[in-house]
């Protein structure tokens, strides 16, 4: 038996449960953060800046904030190397702040490169 349709691709996030998007950033991670940081109201914020760490052992920040009724976020940014972190940025429908499946996710973190390359996990 097969299935009619074995993946369906969603257009946009919408229809997501859970989105990640991973970005290079060219300054530390407690810069970073901190930039992020100033966009926000003091009300929107759920938890942080709080420090983490990877698997690697990289260290960094993370914070989880409101931003609507139905959209939540959670960012972690992560030190790679001298004036270079990644940060990932997860958005859902409901909040992120404690959920367990985010953490194990920021703590596997790992760059294939600093300076381009492959990231994941």
């Amino acid at each position: 038996m097969v299935p009619p349709k074995i993946v369906t691709l969603l257009p946009d996030e919408d229809g997501a449960l859970y989105s990640l998007h991973i970005y290079r950033q060219n300054t530390d991670a407690a810069s970073a953060a901190q930039a992020e940081l100033q966009t926000h109201a003091s009300a929107e914020m759920n938890k942080g800046p709080i420090s983490v760490a990877s698997g690697t052992g990289s260290t960094g920040v993370e914070m989880s904030w409101k931003e609507s009724a139905t959209v939540y976020h959670r960012d972690a940014y992560i030190n790679m190397g001298a004036g270079v972190s990644f940060r990932m940025h997860f958005s859902a429908a409901v909040p992120l702040a404690d959920d367990n499946m985010i953490s194990q996710m920021i703590g596997s973190f790992r760059s294939a490169s600093a300076n381009g390359g492959t990231v994941g996990r």
